[in-house]
């Protein structure tokens, strides 16, 4: 049995599915002491100029900045998450008999990145400090029992 990806898109807070672009391709990378990221390609063949008006809401829901959740059909059907993130570029090629949407995703702590980097945390726990940034991205914090020390 071949393996299905299913893609999930939310966009306002909705949840939703591909209409009319199917994914062709995917490479998700994950290195040490780095942001996961990934690159999707979705497509759909046929007459470009005819095929992108029917595109345009599958487009809109893999803008930049909205969130998207990538499994895999496993044993038994059931799906299987293998990458969850945010679309951090996205690219339209048309070509002669296709259309094709890639994206640039990665994990949403690199939201992290674009934050204020100076900034004092008095009388806080790595522990608070941690939590504090993650509950601001609605990053949900798995393990912080390490982080004790007070400073």
């Amino acid at each position: 049995m071949t393996p299905v990806l299913s893609i999930a898109l939310t966009s306002d807070g909705q949840t939703q599915p591909l209409g009319t672009l199917q994914p062709m391709w995917f490479a998700a990378e994950q290195k040490v002491n780095a942001i996961a990221s990934a690159t999707l390609l979705l497509s759909s063949e046929g007459n470009s100029l005819q095929i992108v008006s029917r595109c345009d809401a599958d487009i809109g829901l893999c803008r930049p900045g909205n969130a998207i959740s990538i499994s895999i059909d496993g044993v038994e059907g059931k799906p299987t998450l293998i990458f969850s993130g945010v679309v951090v570029e996205q690219a339209l090629e048309l070509r002669l008999n296709k259309v094709q949407l890639t994206l640039k995703l990665r994990h949403a702590l690199a939201s992290l990145e674009s934050t204020c980097h100076s900034q004092v945390f008095a009388d806080m726990s790595p522990q608070e400090i941690v939590g504090r940034f993650l509950r601001e991205q609605d990053i949900a914090c798995v393990d912080t029992a390490a982080m004790t020390a007070k400073h």
